[in-house]
């Protein structure tokens, strides 16, 4: 809803199920971006709704992420299918059929699958940054990255929403539900189409990760219980329990069956240490990367050992 008074124009954001969360920002043309004021923006006393005062200009962008297309997303995956080393696989396509992509490295004789995957919710962009800092190690071209590839596939999803990323909803499909609480019922196009993806690579190679990007208000990686045995997720999660800094980052560990959530389901049907990565809305850019590099370091460094091998 919006209207004008006083030269100023109003808007009011409702929030369907959810409450008020990223800090809106404006722009005109030829300006940088700025974050608008603390006194531009009144929240409704349930965080439900939120009204914002923007002044008069010719032409203004209010946006409450970074503006990226469809395009943008994939553009650095489909540079890498030119350049052959990914293969790109349109698993199946969204309710507004838009093609769900899936870019595969598959080497022969792979000893096991690495699935990475963000995106499910249209505006978090934290989790996906992570995502791109930690597939561009493991892709690159250092001896530790190469070796990995030789014995791992991967699958690789940067955009498990694409309706609801086009569209710019707030955290569901076209069909008006929550993709990470679809892994189960698997109601919607999309989760069973990539569900199904993961049970076909799991027939050539066993799956020894599932590891989901997303946002949230902090830094919080959440885990099932402790395995019994060897575990590749569970390896790299011990290696980065600390960032850089010294800083903690909070572990969750719970099994809920039957919840819906990627990592629930990967738990249930592939037994392994499936995680849910959540980065922070507001977490610095430099520590994310750190982080995100950290974590594909010691996923390598995990996947050496035997041990850690199914």
């Amino acid at each position: 809803m919006a209207n004008s008074a006083g030269g100023e124009t109003r808007v009011t954001l409702h929030y369907d199920g959810g409450r008020h969360r990223y800090a809106p920002w404006q722009a005109q043309p030829g300006s940088p971006v700025q974050r608008l004021a603390p006194d531009q923006v009144t929240l409704a006393p349930d965080g439900q709704a939120a009204t914002i005062r923007l002044p008069a200009a010719p032409v203004q962008l209010l946006i409450a992420q970074p503006p990226e297309s469809l395009d943008d997303v994939l553009a650095p995956f489909e540079a890498r299918v030119r350049a052959g080393q990914l293969q790109r696989v349109d698993v199946g396509h969204s309710l507004a059929r838009r093609p769900i992509a899936s870019y595969w490295h598959r080497p022969p004789a792979a000893r096991g699958t690495i699935v990475l995957i963000t995106r499910q919710h249209p505006p978090e962009t934290t989790g996906p940054q992570a995502f791109a800092h930690f597939t561009d190690l493991i892709l690159g071209d250092s001896v530790a990255a190469r070796a990995f590839r030789a014995n791992h596939a991967l699958m690789i999803v940067p955009l498990a929403n694409p309706d609801g990323f086009v569209l710019g909803h707030w955290r569901h499909n076209l069909g008006g539900v929550d993709l990470n609480r679809d892994w189960g019922p698997f109601t919607q196009p999309e989760t069973r189409a990539l569900g199904e993806a993961m049970v076909r690579a799991a027939g050539v190679a066993p799956i020894l990760a599932v590891i989901d990007f997303h946002s949230t208000q902090r830094d919080v990686v959440y885990a099932p219980p402790r395995p019994s045995g060897p575990d590749l997720g569970e390896a790299m999660l011990q290696a980065i329990a600390s960032d850089l800094d010294g800083a903690s980052i909070r572990i969750d560990r719970a099994h809920n069956p039957g919840n819906g959530v990627l990592k629930s389901s990967a738990r249930d049907r592939f037994g392994v240490g499936a995680l849910t990565w959540e980065v922070g809305d507001d977490s610095p850019a430099e520590r994310t990367r750190r982080l995100a590099e950290a974590a594909a370091l010691a996923l390598m460094a995990s996947a050496r050992s035997e041990r850690t091998m199914r």
